[in-house]
């Protein structure tokens, strides 16, 4: 698949003008070029750009059909350069384990009708091999897809295998029922390669090899990135509240990346943000307290039940009030309020907007979130005042997702009214040598 081709019809060039990503889709079309050193040689010129655009640190790995093959393969050669590898359409194909070799976070994307790469659910065994990880893969069945994780792995990386269920070798298609690429960011994007690694390396140009000093493999660190300046690394008490009633159905796993992406965004910590996961349908159910633990937070998210039953948003808001009583004092309160439709138990619209009234009056903000049948009359009505700046309805979570990817994330809306201009977007196409 040539690199144009490959940017678009993957959605990694949308993904990288909401996220802020350095994309570089490189062009390795002449035959007998060594691939991985011109791979290793790409790497080693963004992380010495001097503008400071590049993490080091966060450099990842990404491809399809072949390109998997050959982004998993590198990732394995060159663990000490690469945080995160994740991928569609292919596996790892190489029966060998570098010596040293920095553990791994691993995603990888299949149709289970796929007869270009066969699928097994055995696919991300040799990852979850390389990693050390105890026990067997926890399957867990999700409306669009069905998960299969390692959990329990060396350094607190993951191996995780996305099956989807009737799709066949292209996952990229429009009527792929989940969103494949915005999977596998919210997942690689959660890990960061410290230690030694990249900012250490030495490159030698005439072999194109990275060699590391200190002889030691890089350290995995689960959770979101350092705080950078400005409101993301802000104290605050956040409360995520989710609906998963039954009409949220064919937007549950993005309503979930969109959850992982509003976490990732703060820097969770004891001096940072603390967070909770709260679900509702007709009842609600408090995932996790307010906590300080990123990886807390994140089995939160990844345990949000399946799209069943009716809609309470009281209900779920009446939970936010009494978690935030545990608050810190001083900290601002954040709640976030997610939803694609209107209370339809338990006193309808009216008691929602009661509800948040009385959340609101405990010192909290609340930003009321609609997307499909919510109506921006009850959400204006939920919300902190100005509703303009704290409720927002679109058509879809697709449309959320972006609207606050335009202003910089949610953390920078919640920490500030005003809204900032989008962030930089800088991209680099480099033709082969």
């Amino acid at each position: 698949m040539c690199p144009v081709t490959q940017a678009t019809m993957s959605h990694w060039r949308a993904k990288a003008d909401s996220e802020g990503i350095i994309l570089a889709w490189p062009d390795v079309s002449v035959k007998g070029q060594d691939d991985y050193g011109f791979m290793n040689a790409l790497i080693a010129h963004f992380a010495g750009l001097t503008s400071g655009a590049v993490d080091a640190q966060r450099i990842y790995m990404a491809g399809f059909s072949a390109g998997c093959m050959l982004a998993q393969t590198f990732a394995l050669r060159y663990s000490a350069a690469v945080a995160a590898v994740g991928c569609q359409s292919g596996h790892i194909i190489v029966d060998e384990t570098p010596s040293p070799f920095s553990p791994m976070a691993a995603i990888n994307v299949m149709g289970n009708a796929d007869i270009a790469v066969q699928f097994s659910p055995g696919t991300n065994d040799r990852w979850a091999v390389l990693n050390n990880c105890v026990g067997a893969a926890v399957q867990t069945t999700f409306p669009s897809f069905v998960e299969h994780r390692y959990a329990t792995c060396d350094a607190g990386v993951e191996a995780v295998l996305i099956e989807l269920p009737g799709v066949g070798h292209d996952t990229y298609r429009p009527n792929t029922p989940v969103q494949t690429t915005t999977l596998v960011w919210s997942f690689i994007s959660r890990y960061r390669r410290t230690g030694a690694g990249v900012s250490g390396v030495v490159v030698s140009s005439s072999n194109w090899t990275l060699t590391d000093p200190s002889g030691a493999p890089g350290v995995v660190q689960v959770g979101p990135p350092p705080a950078p300046l400005g409101p993301c690394g802000s104290e605050m008490e956040l409360v995520v509240v989710l609906d998963r009633s039954g009409s949220i159905t064919w937007e549950h796993a993005n309503m979930i990346a969109f959850a992982r992406a509003v976490v990732h965004d703060f820097q969770i910590g004891p001096s940072g943000a603390r967070a909770s996961i709260i679900q509702f349908n007709h009842d609600a159910q408090v995932l996790t307290e307010l906590t300080s633990d990123a990886s807390v937070v994140d089995a939160a998210i990844s345990a949000i039940g399946s799209a069943n039953g009716m809609t309470s948003i009281s209900d779920g808001l009446g939970a936010a009030t009494v978690v935030l009583e545990a608050a810190r004092p001083n900290v601002q309160k954040t709640v976030l309020l997610l939803t694609d439709g209107e209370q339809t138990v338990d006193g309808g619209a009216n008691a929602a907007i009661s509800t948040a009234a009385q959340l609101r009056a405990s010192g909290a903000t609340l930003f009321a979130l609609g997307f499909a049948g919510a109506t921006s009359a009850t959400l204006e009505a939920m919300a902190s005042t100005p509703s303009s700046t704290y409720a927002f309805f679109a058509p879809t979570l697709a449309d959320v997702t972006a609207h606050f990817a335009s202003i910089g994330g949610f953390c920078t809306a919640a920490a500030s009214p005003k809204v900032p201009p989008p962030p930089t977007v800088y991209r680099y196409e480099l033709p082969l040598w």
